[in-house]
C-alpha cells in the first residue's frame, strides 16, 4: 500500500516499490494482492473514461489506482512501522 500513499500508480509503478523493499517479486502475486485490496475496498479505481471494475479484472495494466478513505486511515495506523528511517531497501 505504500506505494501508492502519495499518489493514483499504475501496477508498473507498483513492482518497483515492492521489489525496492522486498527483492525480486512475483508480478501475478503483486497483482493478487492489489485485486484483493480492492475486494476489501481499500484501493480505488481513477476515474477514466473507458475502465471500469471488470478492465482491473482483465488488464490491470490500463488501470491507475490508490488507496480509498479508509485504506489510508488504516494505512496511517499500521504503515508508521514500514517507514522507519531504519528500514533498509532489499538488495
Amino acid at each position: 500500500m505504500d506505494a501508492t500513499a502519495d499518489d493514483w500508480e499504475s501496477i508498473a509503478q507498483v513492482i518497483p516499490d515492492v521489489e525496492q523493499w522486498l527483492g525480486p517479486q512475483d508480478p501475478d502475486q503483486i497483482q493478487k494482492i492489489i485485486l484483493g485490496l480492492f475486494d476489501e475496498g481499500l484501493f480505488e479505481l481513477m476515474p477514466l473514461e473507458g475502465i471500469t471494475s471488470e478492465t482491473l479484472k482483465t488488464d490491470l495494466k490500463r488501470c491507475w489506482f490508490s488507496m480509498t478513505p479508509e485504506g489510508r486511515r488504516l494505512w496511517d495506523i499500521d504503515g508508521i512501522h514500514y517507514r522507519e528511517e531504519q528500514a533498509e531497501p532489499a538488495g
